[in-house]
């Protein structure tokens, strides 16, 4: 009660009501009946504003009650927020310290790759100056291999060449005794063939003359003959 009496807007009302009775009043300042109507004003405005300060303090007590409500979800929304600024900055922290530990593990294998290059890159090029070297060598012993080769084959080639001059020569020797053997066998068959001739032609005049001393015989057989045949038929007459 004391709050609503002592409240500004009562205050104000009551001092501006009175001051209106009191004018009203002026011809009966002091009179019961000022006094009285005084009162009344006072009693009026004060059963009047006090509902309106009831429902008002009631008002504002449900404001003030969801005002603190509002205050706890703040508070439990910033505590969430605080919490969730906690839970970030602590992802954050680990998030960080594990892009950190990426970064080094990183680093490390980028270093153990490099180094594996580089080992890699040394070893290329210690295999290609050996196989450098090795087909230096290879060439020298194919060069070598192709000179001794040719060496061989012209050796191979004249003796080839010296052999097939011999070898003709030979051809040729023989060739000159075979003809000059040809020719003196030709002599000699030539020879044979007129002997042969000549006794052919001999043999023939033999048996030419043998066939004419049988027809001699056969003839004077056959006269003889003829005359026996004559005598005997003589006889036998």
């Amino acid at each position: 009660m004391n709050s609503f009496q002592g409240s500004p807007d009562y205050q104000f009302a009551l001092e501006q009501g009175l001051q209106a009775t009191d004018r009203r009043n002026a011809g009966q300042r002091g009179s019961g009946n000022a006094l009285a109507a005084l009162t009344q004003y006072a009693s009026g405005l004060a059963s009047q504003n006090y509902n309106t300060f009831a429902d008002r303090g009631q008002r504002e007590r449900g404001m003030g009650q969801q005002f603190q409500l509002g205050q706890e979800s703040n508070r439990n929304q910033a505590t969430g927020l605080a919490n969730q600024y906690s839970l970030g900055q602590e992802q954050n922290r680990l998030t960080g310290a594990n892009n950190a530990n990426q970064f080094s593990l990183g680093q490390e294998q980028n270093r153990n790759t490099f180094q594996n290059n580089q080992n890699q890159f040394s070893l290329g090029q210690e295999s290609n100056r050996n196989q450098y070297s090795l087909g230096q060598e290879q060439n020298r012993n194919t060069s070598q291999n192709n000179q001794n080769q040719f060496s061989l084959g012209m050796t191979r080639a004249q003796n080839d060449f010296s052999l097939g001059q011999d070898q003709n020569s030979s051809n040729a020797q023989n060739n000159f005794n075979n003809y000059d053997l040809g020719l003196r066998r030709n002599a000699t068959d030539n020879a044979q063939n007129q002997n042969q001739f000549n006794l052919g032609v001999g043999q023939n005049q033999i048996g030419m003359f043998n066939a004419q001393t049988t027809r001699g015989n056969s003839q004077r057989d056959s006269f003889l003959g003829n005359q026996n045949n004559a005598l005997n038929w003589f006889r036998n007459r």
